[in-house]
């Protein structure tokens, strides 16, 4: 992974800026456990397991991707800058 911060960037401060990379690692790591979750569904583990070992479902994920947005829209972000990951 590479990741570069502009000057624009930084102008909103570094707590800021770590804020965002912090709230898209997390972001990728809730796709990754759905992802995860829709491999195991299709091994045929139970969907009691899946819940027990608390494996996100797609639609926390989209509960959480609604949230996100809904910061962002108040908020500058790495993506308004041109970050992707």
């Amino acid at each position: 992974m590479h990741l570069s911060i502009s000057k624009e960037a930084l102008r909103y401060g570094a707590a800021h800026v770590a804020d965002e990379v912090i709230r898209q690692c997390r972001e990728a790591a809730l796709e990754g456990a759905v992802a995860i979750r829709e491999h195991c569904e299709q091994a045929g583990v139970s969907q009691q397991t899946l819940a027990e070992l608390s494996v996100p479902t797609a639609a926390e994920l989209a509960t959480a991707r609604e949230a996100a947005e809904a910061r962002r829209a108040f908020a500058p972000t790495l993506e308004k800058w041109g970050f992707t990951r």
